[in-house]
């Protein structure tokens, strides 16, 4: 017959597994109320989604401290089969949450680069299969620990004390390396560029796309005399500073008063009107 477990011999392993759920559940909380307030409307679903699954995983985690158990040698057992039960279904509903962004961002870059299957691209980010896709994973496994646990009321009982200490060895390492990722996570996701660009929680008009009207040909109303060399250097039919270089308009208006014919070269004096303007 297997020797019962004391829950306070281990109370070091019991207050830094509990250290971590709760520090987690209450951090996430507060970053969870201060997204809706900032953003508002526009706060993103699936975000929201994450933050409000990785609270229930926390606070399920360290489930006997809040209700007084954790050092009872005898938890009841439904709290015993909620905790086993749950704990299956944890680590799908986080993998779900976690997929359904990285789904999100893969599938609206796939649409920006205008890159081909865009209508199976738009079936798979489309906001209600992502919603529920992390509740989809994880409540079969909650059903089947529920079925299970009941059945075998010695495993659920086993399973309900003993999690603190057969997975301890584990727990330090994946905790930190999972709250880094999370931290991580959270500042790239929280960038105002990111948010903009990948959630579209605001729709910026690029005004880039509109038309101005277009200014008025400089050939049409300039006089039938005016040198074509002249008219070379207009671009859109304006002269502006910033696409002529005001050298080249200097090297072009070179005096020369008289022509072959003995006239005035009446070019010398639209170059250097040009450069004057230009100046």
């Amino acid at each position: 017959m297997s020797e019962i477990v004391d829950p306070n011999e281990y109370l070091p392993h019991l207050i830094v597994w509990s250290t971590f759920n709760i520090f987690a559940a209450c951090s996430i909380a507060v970053l969870l109320v201060v997204t809706l307030i900032s953003q508002r409307r526009d706060a993103n679903r699936f975000l929201i989604n994450l933050e409000v699954i990785f609270i229930l995983t926390s606070a399920t985690g360290s489930i006997l401290v809040w209700t007084g158990h954790a050092l009872d040698s005898h938890p009841p057992y439904a709290l015993c089969l909620f905790n086993a039960s749950i704990g299956m279904a944890n680590v799908p509903l986080m993998g779900g949450s976690a997929l359904a962004i990285v789904l999100k961002v893969w599938g609206s870059v796939m649409i920006a680069c205008h890159l081909r299957g865009q209508r199976i691209v738009r079936w798979i980010i489309w906001k209600p299969f992502l919603l529920v896709l992390p509740y989809v994973s994880g409540l079969p496994l909650f059903i089947a620990g529920l079925i299970v646990f009941s059945i075998f009321v010695g495993a659920a009982f086993v399973v309900g004390i003993l999690s603190l200490l057969s997975t301890f060895s584990a727990i330090i390492p994946d905790v930190v390396l999972s709250s880094c990722a999370v931290a991580v996570f959270f500042t790239f996701a929280s960038a105002k560029p990111i948010i903009h660009f990948v959630f579209g929680c605001r729709h910026i008009e690029n005004s880039v796309t509109r038309r101005s009207p277009s200014p008025k040909p400089y050939a049409a109303s300039a006089p039938a005399d005016v040198p074509q060399e002249l008219l070379a250097f207009s671009l859109n039919g304006s002269v502006t500073t910033a696409s002529v270089d005001q050298s080249v308009w200097q090297v072009k208006a070179v005096e020369t008063p008289n022509g072959e014919d003995g006239r005035e070269d009446r070019s010398s004096g639209y170059f250097r009107e040009g450069a004057n303007a230009l100046g």
